[in-house]
């Protein structure tokens, strides 16, 4: 699956099933499709239905109810009550372009968005579906994602240790990339690998924001795309528990042994995550 493709099909399907005009509607769609991010998770879902060997077509509602969830909370992320950023993938962030409120219920319809994706798919049978919801409740919610955002709420201007720090991480970074990974297994049906792509997801969820630490401080708001926020707001970092090498370090280790865990699958078509994973080793923002 192509980024366009995917594009194209989120946003025809988007105006297929949310069929008013409203601004709520309008913030939404600003967020989840005017203003593309780079769409790692539905990539990720495509890439590890290949590598157990599913059907590209069942990936669609699942790829597209996580982007739901992840531009949510990136909305709310955003908002003046958490980081109070104004850039995001390029553009304002949705309450600078529209307002705090707005974007507020931005957020909580592509939330509620992303579990109609999947029980309105066709592609998806019952079982494949309770294992879906089942799966981006937890990883989404109070023991996943929204753990992962109040740890970091509540780190903000305290000297946190290491371990703290990888939780925060584990949590509101690897939780919805161990998801994606998840949800390419489940349109797969290969339930028994949930456990393997778990532990895959976290080192992946580390090694992603380690990066992205590094990048925050090596690069400007410009060439990222977004707001780097985290010294304004007092956050500590990777690079600053652990030092900028030692980062450095630790991302390359936990992305070789990635490709590690993926090289022990033996059938199926492994290289489109590979390809994903180099990738995201060589980015720059």
């Amino acid at each position: 699956m192509q980024v366009n493709d995917f594009n194209n099909y989120l946003s025809n399907s988007f105006k297929q099933i949310i069929t008013n005009d409203s601004i709520v509607t309008q913030a939404m769609a600003y967020s989840l499709i005017e203003c593309q991010g780079k769409r790692i998770r539905p990539l990720l879902v495509y890439a590890t239905n290949a590598l157990f060997n599913g059907k590209q077509g069942d990936c669609n509602d699942l790829a597209c109810a996580l982007e739901c969830l992840h531009t949510y909370s990136l909305i709310h992320d955003d908002l003046p009550c958490m980081d109070n950023d104004d850039l995001r993938r390029g553009h304002l962030t949705c309450h600078k372009k529209y307002n705090e409120t707005i974007a507020t219920l931005a957020g909580d319809g592509l939330q509620a968005l992303a579990f109609e994706y999947i029980g309105a798919s066709k592609n998806l049978d019952d079982t494949q579906k309770a294992k879906a919801c089942y799966t981006l409740a937890n990883y989404a919610g109070s023991n996943g994602m929204v753990l992962g955002q109040c740890i970091d709420l509540e780190s903000e201007g305290k000297q946190i240790d290491q371990d703290t720090l990888f939780e925060l991480h584990d949590k509101k970074t690897g939780c919805l990339l161990t998801c994606a990974l998840c949800f390419g297994a489940i349109s797969a049906k290969a339930y028994d690998q949930l456990d393997t792509l778990d532990k895959i997801g976290k080192k992946l969820g580390l090694a992603f924001q380690i990066q992205d630490d590094i990048l925050d401080i090596t690069k400007s708001a410009a060439q990222l795309g977004k707001s780097n926020s985290d010294q304004e707001n007092e956050k500590c970092t990777s690079v600053s528990i652990i030092g900028l090498q030692h980062s450095q370090q630790l991302m390359q280790q936990l992305y070789q042994e990635i490709e590690d865990y993926i090289n022990q699958y033996n059938e199926g078509n492994k290289q489109p995550l590979l390809d994903i994973i180099e990738s995201l080793k060589g980015r720059q923002y």
